[in-house]
């Protein structure tokens, strides 16, 4: 068994998956069927396992920690840009309050709870394949960059309390009052004060374009007139940036382009600000901007051997990929894909590909499940007396088209083509597809406002496909509940 204290966030996505995978298999009441059995036949003794196949979030954005969006650390006893002892200060997915962590951790526990009552496959986001050489984040390939946190539209003050300091209130990302203060890197009594914090990365081409690089170095930038006129809204802002130097003086380092992330545009962050200060972690992350556009299957649905025993060798594969985050690539094979590593949280949100992918496997067909898709991992699906489920878990929103085109400026659009990708699977196999919104990112409803077919406000609850109750051949009448798609700020 897992030993392991679960934080009020864990819990909560606990119970959603719990009921999620018990929602597979509910019956109707007695009330209105009064011959059919009590509970679900399959804890009976007749009857046959559900399968359930879990989808979850791969994305750059489960490196995150549940603290407002910032970049998941410590933060009470691990300053960026100060930190000596990366092994303590543990940042990013591996970090054991990342969002990355707490799915693969919940995971872990449900599949003791619960393996000797299903059957459970493992499906994420095809991911752009590891890649050593630095400029392949953007061109296809998945790489280790030294990971940052990125201070947006930042203001300095020799004033530990200027005036338009307000702890504790609510603020715009961008708006002249903040809210959060630490001390200026550079020393002296000089403070630095932001709103919003994310994710960031930083190569130094001193160390290269290849391999590992390992020099971290703390920026400065200020913004100037200059964007990209191409695309609108901008995909980049031009700014000077300047590198800190030992004795805490400024290098000028000239002009750097600084591009959008999803994790911006999902919070309705239009621009990097006045200012941007990068603080280093003294680690290494996996970072892509790219994504080939489908899903990809790790471990096939299973869990029984021929004669009904549990598989041991199944259900370490599954424990094997929610393992937390490992950066300690030597350069060979691919970690997004090989068996022996664990999912690894970089990239983009591919839910319309991923989609068509899982739906392709149910119907044995290969349209979108081919090998680079894990075809090759696949396995008969085990009989089920029609009791299947899909279980996707997501801290975001769809950010790339099934063909790899990114949407990140066009959320409405993604999540449209996600949700259409979803009744097709509904309608093809008949099988629901319960959707747990984990952490998502505030401002997110936002985006949405005026979209008539987005009603609630929240774009999860389009995406997710409410499954009617129908009847199985021969696991009795089951009625498929709808898990609303809830979101734990």
């Amino acid at each position: 068994m897992n030993k392991f204290k679960l934080s009020a966030g864990a819990r909560k996505l606990g119970v959603m998956f719990a009921s999620a995978l018990m929602a597979s298999v509910t019956l109707s009441s007695a009330t209105a069927y009064a011959a059919v059995a009590q509970k679900p036949l399959f804890l009976t003794g007749e009857g046959l396992p559900p399968n359930v196949l879990l989808i979850p979030d791969t994305s750059e954005s489960m490196q995150e920690g549940l603290i407002d969006g910032r970049v998941a650390l410590d933060f009470s006893s691990c300053t960026p840009g100060q930190i000596t002892n990366p092994s303590v200060c543990v940042a990013g997915a591996a970090n054991t309050q990342s969002k990355a962590s707490i799915v693969k951790r919940t995971g872990l526990a449900l599949i003791d709870d619960y393996m000797d009552q299903i059957n459970l496959g493992l499906l994420s986001y095809q991911q752009s394949p590891a890649s050593t050489r630095r400029e392949d984040f953007n061109s296809g390939g998945t790489v280790r960059w030294r990971l940052v946190e990125r201070l947006l539209d930042v203001r300095y003050s020799n004033n530990a309390n200027p005036s338009w300091y307000a702890p504790g209130t609510e603020q715009a990302w961008n708006s002249d009052t903040k809210t959060n203060r630490i001390p200026d890197p550079r020393g002296g009594n000089r403070w630095v004060f932001f709103n919003t914090g994310v994710v960031g990365y930083d190569w130094n081409t001193a160390d290269g374009t290849n391999g590992l690089p390992t020099s971290d170095r703390v920026l400065f930038t200020e913004e100037t007139n200059t964007r990209d006129t191409a695309n609108d809204p901008p995909e980049w802002f031009r700014h000077t940036w300047s590198q800190m130097t030992s004795s805490g003086g400024l290098t000028n380092l000239g002009t750097v382009d600084i591009y959008m992330t999803d994790i911006l545009r999902q919070r309705g962050i239009s621009s990097w600000g006045r200012s941007v200060l990068f603080l280093p972690l003294n680690q290494v992350e996996w970072r892509s901007t790219t994504a080939p556009g489908l899903g990809y299957l790790h471990v096939p649905i299973g869990g029984r051997n021929a004669d009904g025993t549990l598989d041991s060798n199944h259900w370490d594969r599954l424990r094997t990929k929610l393992q937390p985050q490992r950066v300690d690539w030597n350069g060979s094979g691919n970690p997004m894909t090989d068996s022996s590593w664990p999912l690894v949280a970089a990239g983009l949100t591919p839910l319309e590909g991923t989609m068509l992918t899982a739906r392709d496997y149910f119907l044995g067909e290969r349209t979108y499940f081919n090998n680079a898709q894990g075809r090759a991992n696949r396995a008969a699906i085990p009989q089920s007396c029609d009791a299947n489920a899909a279980i996707w878990i997501t801290d975001g929103l769809p950010s790339v088209s099934s063909d790899g085109t990114p949407l990140g400026q066009n959320p409405v659009q993604a999540v449209r083509q996600a949700a259409d990708a979803v009744a097709t699977f509904h309608d093809d196999t008949d099988i629901p597809l319960y959707v747990i919104g984990f952490a998502m990112p505030p401002g997110v409803g936002g985006l949405f406002a005026g979209q008539t077919d987005f009603p609630t406000g929240n774009p999860l609850a389009r995406i997710s496909h409410r499954s009617p109750a129908s009847l199985a051949d021969c696991a009795g009448y089951r009625h498929y509940r709808s898990l609303a798609a809830v979101t734990d700020q």
